[in-house]
């Protein structure tokens, strides 16, 4: 799917929008923390990007990804951004290992 681009919060790639994509080894609460372990699989840049997740749990037999993803404003950027809206959608894309023989 071809990426569209909304305006400067999409294209500028250091003071646009940011997300970052978290891991949590059990589901999120409804106060979107973390009872379990936590750890970053999509660091900070872009919110338009392709990337992959860094060590899923998922690869693992019976394993789950429990993501959660923030999207910010960096404190940097100017008032150019003041009053914009962008419309996202995320789209994740999986695709099966092949079985190996037992």
């Amino acid at each position: 799917m071809p990426f569209v681009f909304e305006g400067v919060l999409d294209t500028d790639p250091a003071s646009g929008l940011q997300m970052t994509v978290r891991s949590c080894s059990v589901p999120w609460s409804s106060a979107s923390s973390c009872d379990g372990d936590e750890r970053t699989v999509v660091a900070a840049g872009p919110v338009i990007r392709q990337a992959p997740l860094d060590r899923p749990a998922s690869l693992a037999a019976g394993g789950a990804d429990h993501l959660a993803l923030t999207v910010s404003l960096p404190e940097s950027a100017g008032n150019e951004f003041a009053g914009r809206s962008s419309a996202l959608q995320f789209t994740f894309t999986a695709v099966q290992r092949p079985g190996a023989a037992r």
